[in-house]
């Protein structure tokens, strides 16, 4: 059929139209879902949120300039994160979960559940001054929520204070343990002297020697002992105030619990999950439809007799052996629109560029090459002097041409060449002139038009893009309907409503769209390029060197 063959490239103009088509339904399922969360959050109970903030800097971690040394030390950031990390930990929350009762409170089944619940009420950001914490709960009410912050970072404190006063008792043991052994070795040194004293009497040099080393020894630990004493004292002084630096910025109240409502977040997610849920069905039930859907839009809002859409192939229709069905469907579907058109012995029908980028020559030879195919005589004249295609994709060169005819310099016959595809004939652009839009509103041109009419049943004119250059809206002025030529991909429909209105203000009368699409050489292996012929072989088999007769068409 040719609504399966006429079927564009899936890109994302497929996806916008889609979603444009279907904006209601995205907007019902969305506004739906919007509902739904509303009642449900609405169905929740309201939380409360306290805050209870900690300070983590003490007067022994304030910070200092940093030193460039290989020494390790401990640095006020990893004293930070550890305590940051103990906040956070999940013995911190079991006790506090065990002190509140909260298994029982919340109607829990054991204390995990507990802690799940816990993790996901708690909050624990750092605050706007360094080392401060804000430790937020959420509960049902503001007295619980309050009772749980305030919990959580008293417990904390509590355990920075255990865990300083535990390194403060350590030391001061070692510092004990330490002063007893050294005690030990001055008891032994003692002994050793006694010894050698009994045996003096009948003393040698050598226990002389030994003696006068165990009493330095001796001296030396003793000084060790009052050092370490003293030590000892400085030690058991610290733990008599030792602080584990951590204290309470300020505590939770339930003045400044703040009600937290879940109803228009849940609301917002599931709007949020509506939209993309809609967005996806619409997509999937769309795919392959939207081409379809682009030309009735284009029909409802321009109300044109010809809207299509135009594959473009690597290479022209007239030059593919056998060209599938899946292109030529297209053409033979916009060809039995052209034929319904209200047109005189000889229909003139210019293709006018929507952009600069448009694709309007290659749509006009694979249209011609459409037209010819029915038996009709045809004749593509390439009035885009600045952008000239149709030679080349005809095999043919770009001079002589619609511009040598029109200074005068070359007569008709010699400008008109015969191409390979029967029924058709072309005539390329010619060189480049200064004034395109002047030389093809002069007298020549309209003294061309009128006598190809009484040859040829249909003639396709070519011209840029009326956006950028005056030479459409002349073009347009000759011609009997007017197509305008744009990409499937990215055609607007105010681009669209915009040339339309340009080219009517010109006279010219816009009788249909066509959506032009690359078809990116899938059709090059199942049609290959015909046999090129030599140069000299093409010139004297296309080129019209005889004139045309006047009142017949050429056959």
């Amino acid at each position: 059929m040719v609504a399966e063959r006429n079927r564009a490239t899936s890109s994302w103009v497929d996806c916008r139209h889609a979603l444009a088509s279907k904006w209601p339904v995205i907007v019902l399922t969305v506004s739906v879902a919007l509902l739904v969360g509303s009642f449900l959050g609405s169905r929740e109970a309201p939380f409360y949120e306290a805050v209870a903030e900690v300070s983590l800097l003490g007067e022994d971690m304030e910070e200092t300039s940093p030193r460039a040394s290989t020494e390790l030390r401990p640095s006020v950031l990893n004293s930070l994160r550890r305590r940051e990390s103990t906040l956070r930990s999940g013995v911190l929350l079991l006790q506090v979960i065990d002190s509140c009762d909260l298994v029982k409170r919340w109607e829990l089944d054991d204390r995990a559940d507990a802690l799940r619940v816990l993790r996901s009420r708690l909050r624990i950001r750092e605050g706007e001054k360094r080392g401060v914490y804000r430790i937020a709960v959420r509960s049902a009410s503001s007295e619980e929520s309050v009772e749980i912050a305030n919990a959580l970072a008293l417990e904390f404190i509590a355990r920075e204070q255990s865990k300083t006063r535990a390194e403060a008792e350590s030391q001061v043991r070692s510092f004990a343990a330490e002063i007893e052994s050294r005690r030990e070795m001055v008891d032994t040194i003692e002994s050793e002297l006694k010894s050698l004293g009994a045996a003096s009497r009948a003393a040698s040099s050598d226990n002389e020697v030994e003696a006068r080393d165990l009493r330095r020894r001796l001296v030396g630990v003793s000084n060790v002992i009052r050092s370490l004493e003293a030590k000892h004292q400085r030690a058991i002084v610290e733990l008599q105030s030792v602080s584990s630096g951590v204290e309470i910025a300020r505590k939770a109240n339930s003045e400044d619990a703040e009600l937290i409502q879940q109803r228009w977040q849940r609301a917002g997610l599931f709007s949020l999950l509506g939209f993309f849920v809609s967005t996806g069905m619409v997509l999937l039930f769309s795919s392959g439809r939207s081409p379809f859907a682009v030309l009735s839009r284009i029909s409802e809002n321009f109300q044109l007799a010809v809207v299509g859409i135009a594959p473009v192939p690597p290479l022209p229709l007239p030059r593919l052996n056998h060209p599938p069905d899946a292109l030529l469907e297209p053409y033979r579907d916009l060809r039995t629109k052209i034929h319904r058109l209200p047109a005189a012995e000889c229909s003139v029908i210019s293709l006018v560029a929507e952009s600069v980028e448009g694709q309007s020559s290659e749509v006009a030879v694979n249209l011609a090459s459409v037209l010819a195919d029915a038996g009709h005589m045809v004749l593509l004249i390439d009035a885009d002097v600045r952008s000239s295609k149709v030679g080349p994709l005809l095999d043919a060169s770009r001079q002589p041409g619609l511009t040598d005819y029109l200074q005068g310099e070359m007569r008709m016959e010699e400008t008109v060449i015969k191409s390979r595809h029967p029924n058709l004939w072309c005539m390329p652009s010619g060189p480049m002139v200064d004034d395109p839009a002047g030389l093809l509103g002069g007298k020549r041109m309209d003294d061309l038009i009128w006598e190809m009419k009484s040859r040829f049943d249909y003639i396709l004119l070519t011209s840029p893009s009326i956006q950028t250059h005056s030479d459409a809206g002349v073009l347009s002025g000759y011609a009997d309907h007017a197509f305008i030529v744009s990409s499937y991909a990215s055609h607007t429909f105010p681009r669209l409503k915009k040339v339309r209105y340009a080219l009517e203000n010109t006279g010219a009368c816009v009788s249909g769209v066509l959506l032009a699409y690359s078809s990116d050489g899938s059709y090059e292996r199942s049609a290959p390029r015909r046999e090129s012929e030599s140069r000299s072989q093409r010139a004297s088999h296309h080129s019209m060197r005889k004139p045309l007769r006047s009142q017949s068409r050429v056959a």
